[in-house]
């Protein structure tokens, strides 16, 4: 499964989670809470948006019609909207205790992040044993990595 497939199940599952909060009061207890009731909106919206990108760059990708650019941008931009996603929504209302729209938050925040790690930086992620095993940056000369590389392979230092 592609990261823009979990975007775009984190989008339809944060869309129905934000819905049961819209309106006058929604879920909220001891009536209308304004605020909680916004940050549903929000939540609708941004899964609106975030599953029509993650629609809208399946196609366009698959049929080389968009740019490296655009498509980074655009990767950018789904993380920026998943990151206010998380802050909004999941430290206080509506998403604050643990349910389909708190991980629907994290895991959109994450397959976005994978998504635009992979399209910007041009690495896959890669788990091995439990652990992520492929996160990297080559930033200057080669000589640096390789310098890196042969400190990684020295002794561990005395009493360690």
């Amino acid at each position: 499964m592609s990261y823009l497939a979990g975007v775009g199940l984190a989008s339809f599952t944060l869309f129905l989670a934000s819905l049961n909060y819209t309106g006058e009061g929604g879920a909220f207890e001891g009536g209308a809470n304004y605020i909680g009731s916004a940050l549903a909106t929000f939540g609708v919206a941004a899964g609106v948006v975030s599953l029509v990108m993650a629609f809208a760059l399946t196609y366009l990708v698959d049929r080389n019609k968009i740019s490296k650019l655009g498509v980074k941008i655009a990767a950018g931009f789904l993380v920026l909207l998943w990151f206010a996603a998380v802050a909004f929504l999941t430290f206080d209302a509506p998403f604050e205790e643990t349910g389909n729209g708190f991980f629907a938050c994290w895991c959109g925040f994450a397959a976005s992040s994978a998504y635009a790690y992979r399209e910007i930086f041009g690495f896959q992620l890669e788990f091995r044993n439990g652990r992520l095993s492929s996160v990297r940056l080559q930033v200057g000369d080669s000589s640096a990595a390789s310098r890196r590389q042969s400190s990684a392979e020295l002794p561990p230092p005395e009493g360690a």
